[in-house]
Parts: structure tokens; C-alpha cells; sequence
């Protein structure tokens, strides 16, 4: 289970661009995590990705829409009866 907890500290003069969130982990994803170098950027890396994919996955739904039925290009003759490509023999 995962479960983010954000904790607000008081700001100093210059706001901050991040923020500290909890997050709790299974023990093999916290063993994973520690074994990285720098674990804030790696976390941050995870986020940038998860969150490409999102966007991705949204461009492809949008953009996966069938053309209009008059956009579509006519068939030929020989496809509509079947002729256009050699018979197989079985």
C-alpha cells in the first residue's frame, strides 16, 4: 500500500519548490529505494515518468479516433468483389 502524506513546514523568506511528502513503502521497495545513490532524485525520476506516461497515454486516446466515414479512403473495385489478391491454394 501506498499512501501519500504531504507536511507543510513554514516557509522562510524565499519559498521553496518542493515539498516533503511521507510515503509508505513495502519493505522490498524500501530496500530497493536505499540501495540507489541519491534517493530524492531517484524518487523524483519515478514521478517525471510515471507522469510522461500519463500525458502519453492521454495524447494516444485522443489522437486513436477512427477517421469520419466520408474522410476514409473509397475502395477499389477489385478489393470490394474480392479479385485483387491471388487465390491460395489449400
Amino acid at each position: 500500500m501506498v499512501r501519500l502524506m504531504a507536511s507543510k513546514k513554514t516557509m522562510s523568506k524565499t519559498q521553496k519548490k518542493t515539498e516533503r511528502v511521507a510515503v509508505f513503502l513495502t519493505p522490498e521497495q524500501l530496500a530497493w529505494l536505499k540501495a540507489k545513490k541519491n534517493v530524492s532524485v531517484t524518487v523524483r525520476a519515478l514521478v517525471t515518468e510515471a507522469m510522461s506516461l500519463d500525458l502519453l497515454k492521454q495524447s494516444v486516446k485522443q489522437g486513436a479516433r477512427p477517421a469520419p466515414r466520408a474522410a476514409a479512403r473509397p475502395r477499389s473495385p477489385q478489393s470490394r468483389k474480392g479479385g485483387s489478391s491471388p487465390k491460395k491454394a489449400r
